[in-house]
């Protein structure tokens, strides 16, 4: 194959930060995704068996499924409905999917409620990188890349802790609508600003 790496321009000078604020708005939005994604990891397997599954072997391996099959097949979907528009739909299904397993406290919701959130989370981290990096000179890439992904390791870290309090405050079901909230709350923040950069 020939070289596929754009040529760099060495009269360009390398900002040289570690903090891209490319990133900024979409990692935080990507940190409400995350945090969700989180919860539901930490707190599935105690779910299940409060609402009456054997456990939580068989809802994990679905929402797996889900992913990688949208992940597979579905690989497009930025590309044809935007980025923008891909990241608000995933979040809202994120949410939703959450918010009816933990309101609708039965093996029937835990199921169907995963699934939604399955297809919420398996577009949500490529749409949001896609806005990103967009309109980032190739040698800023490593910078903006680098403060994105940091978000989703400040989630996983901060997010079975915090949402353990609510856990151990309201129980599990409230913890899961919690987790739906603060997804909604990175909705309307990519909303809000991308209707603003729009203007």
């Amino acid at each position: 194959l020939k070289e596929t790496r754009p040529q760099r321009d060495d009269e360009e000078p390398s900002s040289g930060r570690l903090i891209h604020p490319s990133a900024l708005l979409p990692g935080t939005v990507l940190l409400t995704s995350v945090l969700g994604q989180a919860g539901f990891f930490a707190f599935l397997p105690l779910y299940t068996l409060q609402v009456g599954l054997a456990g939580s072997r068989f809802v994990f391996l679905m929402y797996s499924a889900i992913v990688v099959a949208i992940r597979l097949f579905g690989a497009r979907i930025p590309d044809v409905l935007g980025p923008e528009r891909t990241a608000r739909t995933s979040l809202l299904f994120s949410a939703v999917g959450l918010a009816l397993a933990g309101m609708w406290g039965s093996p029937a919701g835990v199921v169907g409620g995963t699934a939604i959130f399955a297809v919420g989370s398996s577009l949500a981290f490529p749409a949001l990188m896609v806005l990103a990096v967009r309109g980032t000179s190739p040698h800023e890439r490593g910078a903006v890349l680098g403060t994105f992904t940091a978000f989703v390791d400040l989630a996983f870290g901060a997010g079975p802790l915090t949402l353990g309090f609510v856990a151990e405050a309201a129980g599990y079901g409230a913890t899961f609508v919690t987790a739906a909230g603060i997804i909604l709350a990175g909705f309307f923040l990519l909303f809000v600003r991308t209707r603003s950069a729009a203007r």
